[in-house]
C-alpha cells in the first residue's frame, strides 16, 4: 500500500483541462470523472481509446485508467479484457468532505452552500469490490483511492415551495484532491479494512459493527471481508450463518 500527497497544481491543470463547468441543465460528462481522468491521465489525446473492443477512459502506452465514481459492475469484462496485456489503474473517488450546493437551472444563480454531514469511508468501497473480486490479486492491477472534497451541486426544479423535494442531483464537482492511496493486491486491502472484534456474529451484527445499512451493498461488503479473508464462516444460528474475523 502506497500513500501519495496529491499535486494541488496538477489537480488545478485538470480543473482547467475539463472546462468551466458553466453548462447547467444540458449533457455533459460528469465532472468529478472527467477531472480525475485528466489528473491521471494529463494529455487528452490520450483519453477514450479502444482497446480489444473496449473503451478505456484513458491509455498512455504503458497503463489503462478507468475513473469508477459509480458501480463497478460493468468494469468486469473491462479487466478481463485488458489485465492480460496491460497494466490497469482503477481509481475510485472517495468524498471526504461535501458541501451540498443548490442552483437554480433557469438563471445558473447559487442561491446556498451548506456543509453536509455525510463524508465517505473506505467501507463505501468494499460493496464496489465483489464485481471484480477475482481480479483484486492480479499483479497487473492497481486500485487507487483518491480522496477528494467536493460541491454536490443539485437543481431547484423540484416540487414544495423550496423546490428541493425529489430535485435533480446535477454533478458533483472536486474542490480539492488530498491524498491519494494505491492498493495492490488483497493484502493490501486488508490493511484498511474495519476491525472486526474477537466474537461471532450474525450478518446483521456484523452491518451494525461496520455502520453500515441492511441491504444489498451490505452483503456485498460481507462477501467482499469474506473473500479477501478478514472474517469466514464459523457455524449456524438457526438459519443464520455466523462469522468470526480470521486470525
Amino acid at each position: 500500500m502506497t500513500e501519495i500527497k496529491a499535486d494541488e497544481t496538477r489537480f488545478r491543470e485538470a480543473l482547467e483541462a475539463r472546462g468551466d463547468g458553466s453548462d447547467i441543465g444540458t449533457y455533459k460528462e460528469k465532472t468529478l470523472h472527467k477531472t480525475l481522468k485528466y489528473y491521471f491521465c494529463q494529455d487528452g489525446s490520450l483519453h477514450e481509446k479502444q482497446l480489444f473492443g473496449k473503451i478505456c477512459d484513458a491509455y498512455d502506452g504503458e497503463t489503462v485508467y478507468e475513473i469508477q465514481t459509480g458501480s463497478f459492475s460493468h468494469l468486469k469484462d473491462k479487466l478481463a479484457a485488458f489485465l492480460p496485456h496491460y497494466k490497469v489503474n482503477v481509481v475510485y473517488p472517495l468524498i471526504v468532505r461535501r458541501y451540498v450546493v443548490w442552483v437554480d437551472p433557469q438563471t445558473g444563480e447559487t442561491t446556498s452552500r451548506r456543509l453536509s454531514g455525510k463524508r465517505g469511508t473506505f467501507t463505501d468501497l468494499l460493496p464496489q469490490l465483489y464485481a471484480v473480486r477475482e481480479f483484486l490479486d492480479d499483479p497487473s492491477l492497481t486500485l487507487t483511492v483518491a480522496y477528494v472534497e467536493c460541491d454536490d451541486v443539485r437543481l431547484l426544479n423540484g416540487y414544495g415551495a423550496d423546490r428541493k423535494i425529489r430535485a435533480s442531483k446535477y454533478d458533483k464537482v472536486p474542490a480539492a484532491l488530498t491524498t491519494i492511496t494505491e492498493f495492490r493486491g488483497i493484502s493490501d486491502l486488508k490493511q484498511m479494512c474495519p476491525e472486526i472484534p474477537d466474537g461471532e456474529y450474525r450478518a446483521k451484527q456484523i452491518y451494525k459493527i461496520l455502520k453500515i445499512r441492511e441491504g444489498a451493498n451490505a452483503w456485498r461488503t460481507l462477501k467482499v471481508l469474506e473473500y479477501i479473508g478478514v472474517i469466514k464462516e464459523t457455524g449456524r444460528d438457526g438459519k443464520a450463518a455466523l462469522y468470526s474475523k480470521m486470525k
